[in-house]
């Protein structure tokens, strides 16, 4: 999967601004909250070069944003976690995709896996999860013990993506059919541009995130292995919760 940086995008902006397209977009939604005709940038988006519309295109098939879950790599994402899950031992019954509502433009996606094994092995999945392209966090855990050696986990898992919005029937109207194909594909570069700017605190939550579980958790998962029975519960909300 192709990635672009900060810098990246910082480039591309530039260039949009330069074949004029990009702004568009800009200018139409100040127009939108003034209240103010845009007729005279759509006819400059009518007028736009082959050259230019080739260089869209290209963006638009080369350029993925960096981190977020896109909807062609749900099932690579659940693939990931079905074979890091096998791959540390672990027996998988079920894992689920659940769409959450979007929250200032970004729409979260969990996966809730269950899962059976010796709890040993959880720290190493746990890792794993951080090891794939996509920003993941660990929203709850659920460790019950059925033994020694062996336990049943319930882990949800949230990957994230911006929030697409469809383009005000304001600025299509009285473009020409390529005219308004540009303009779409201006408003999808500008919305992942925006997702740039979000990505990067929730690099950095994620990694705080994998951080402090690291540490949090290591101990009472060796305490209720040894002891063969227990229930260890952590969330975002509630915190870590350890039952004997």
């Amino acid at each position: 999967m192709t990635t672009f940086s900060a810098s990246t995008a910082k480039k591309t902006l530039i260039k949009l601004i330069v074949v004029q397209w990009g702004l568009v977009v800009i200018i139409g939604l100040t127009a939108w909250i003034l209240n103010k005709p845009v007729n005279n940038v759509m006819e400059k988006v009518n007028d736009i070069t082959p050259e230019q519309q080739a260089y869209i295109d290209e963006l638009i098939s080369t350029l993925t944003p960096n981190g977020a879950l896109i909807e062609e790599n749900k099932r690579q994402a659940e693939f990931f976690l079905y074979m890091l899950a096998e791959g540390t031992n672990w027996t998988v019954s079920e894992i689920r995709p659940i769409t959450r509502i979007p929250d200032e433009g970004i729409i979260p996606t969990d996966y809730r896996l269950v899962m059976t094994g010796d709890p040993f092995n959880l720290p190493v999945f746990f890792d794993g999860i951080y090891r794939q392209p996509s920003i993941a966090m660990i929203q709850s855990i659920e460790m019950h013990m059925r033994g020694r050696g062996d336990s049943k986990v319930i882990v949800r898992i949230r990957y994230f993506h911006p929030e697409i919005l469809d383009v005000p029937d304001y600025v299509l109207d009285g473009l020409e059919p390529t005219a308004m194909e540009t303009v779409k594909k201006g408003w999808l570069l500008w919305s992942w541009k925006d997702w740039e700017l979000q990505a990067e605190k929730l690099r950095a939550d994620e990694l705080k995130r994998r951080r402090s579980l690291q540490f949090e958790l290591a101990g009472p998962i060796i305490s209720l292995r040894n002891k063969s029975q227990g229930e260890l519960l952590w969330s975002e909300v509630g915190g870590l919760q350890v039952r004997d």
